[in-house]
């Protein structure tokens, strides 16, 4: 199935520069040639002031900060063990195979919570296709690739290259992101 497009929201702090929010749309995302593009649906677990983990039908879900360690952890596995050279030209800094984009449900830069806060806002700050995130304001995303916008576990979805849904897996623990690595593997050659 081709990847489905909707709309995206930056997150915008109170005392953040910019004060407008940006929106965009997830093809404008997904664009470039020869890319893998990881969603991450996030559900609205981000915006959860919880310090205990929690499981939805028994999965179990993160906060932004262990979402940001393990998308770190496997973007640097994958560009390391799979890369090639290209002179592409489509909006992203680097030559890597792999970026990846989480999409959240709701969140809040100013919340109460200063652990909570400051996980979002280094998701927030991250460039686009190393982990930024974005709000599907709409819900429009997480329906279409059939996860709850609210409440949910998330997931996680691979775009391949031809712009088709590669592989989809329910959850963004560690679990999921091992999945997706054996996804990966299961057909990319080591360099």
């Amino acid at each position: 199935m081709r990847a489905q497009d909707g709309p995206l929201f930056s997150i915008v702090s109170s005392d953040d520069e910019r004060k407008e929010e940006t929106s965009l749309r997830l093809h404008e995302l997904t664009m470039g040639v020869g890319r893998f593009h990881i969603l991450v649906f996030t559900s609205n677990m981000l915006a959860s002031n919880r310090s205990e983990p929690r499981s939805v039908k028994g999965i179990k879900t993160i906060n932004a900060l262990e979402l940001e360690e393990q998308m770190d952890n496997r973007l640097q596995h994958w560009r390391s063990t799979w890369s090639y050279a290209s002179d592409m030209h489509d909006g992203y800094s680097g030559k890597d195979l792999f970026k990846v984009h989480v999409i959240a449900g709701t969140a809040d830069l100013n919340h109460n919570n200063s652990d909570l806060r400051g996980g979002l806002e280094r998701l927030a700050k991250k460039a686009k296709g190393d982990g930024m995130v974005f709000l599907d304001k709409t819900r429009a995303l997480h329906q279409k690739y059939g996860f709850s916008w609210n409440k949910g576990h998330g997931g996680i979805v691979v775009i391949r290259p031809d712009s088709h849904v590669g592989y989809r897996v329910n959850g963004v623990g560690e679990q999921a992101w091992k999945d997706v690595n054996e996804y990966f593997s299961s057909f990319l050659t080591i360099m």
